[in-house]
């Protein structure tokens, strides 16, 4: 693995990128507390707090990760993606009792990915 240069270590560490992933971090996690208060019987509760999470994690993996080969490439369009997937989350949780949880999340990673410095 090669060291990252100056400026994308300056990019990584900028303040609005540390929240953003802070943000991404927050979202598998309410998304396994989402999954489990989606389930009524604990293997069902169980079951989706795994996958839900997990689901979320490929997603974003696949077309939003910095070093994925199939990163969307077009910044406004990964944008959109990045914040449905938060809207999407957000929904569920507020369906599941956790509004202002899914809205302070959403609201937070839209803010951060909005103003995070440009990765290529």
């Amino acid at each position: 693995m090669e060291q990252p240069t100056g400026a994308e270590w300056r990019s990584a560490t900028h303040p609005a990128a540390v929240t953003a992933f802070l943000a991404e971090l927050a979202l598998v996690v309410l998304a396994a507390v989402t999954g489990w208060r989606l389930g009524d019987p604990p293997w069902t509760a169980l079951l989706l707090a795994v996958v839900l999470p997990l689901a979320v994690v490929v997603v974003w993996g696949r077309w939003f990760a910095p070093r994925s080969a199939h990163r969307v490439r077009r910044r406004g369009a990964r944008y959109s993606g990045q914040v449905a997937v938060f809207v999407g989350v957000a929904l569920l949780a507020a369906f599941v009792g956790l509004l202002w949880w899914g809205v302070a999340v959403a609201l937070v990673g839209a803010v951060a990915f909005a103003v995070a410095p440009r990765t290529p």
